[in-house]
């Protein structure tokens, strides 16, 4: 476990981070390590409350990083727009696989 992960809820009131900011993966990290957070657990924290989710498809096919991720109870409700969907049909056969 992460030796930040207690201090991960100063993400969720970060000014760098809000609207009308588009933060990304150094913009999240520098705000973590400017409070002395874990910058992976504040995002998780925040993604609950966020509008917009962005994550690889193959988060969403594979069920062991799907259940490691909690993304059903993100997702819940949500419409999902695919990036690359050229590439799903390999991506689900990969996932589904027994190798």
């Amino acid at each position: 476990t992460c030796k930040l992960v207690h201090g991960a809820h100063r993400l969720r009131s970060a000014p760098t981070l809000e609207p009308p900011n588009l933060p990304d993966v150094e913009d999240v990290v520098a705000a973590a390590d400017t409070v002395r957070a874990c910058a992976y657990f504040g995002t998780r924290m925040r993604a609950k409350d966020a509008e917009l989710l962005l994550c690889p498809y193959n988060y969403l096919l594979d069920p062991v990083v799907r259940a490691a991720s909690d993304l059903d109870s993100l997702l819940n409700g949500a419409a999902l727009l695919i990036d690359e969907a050229h590439n799903l049909e390999d991506a689900a056969r990969e996932a589904a696989s027994a190798e």
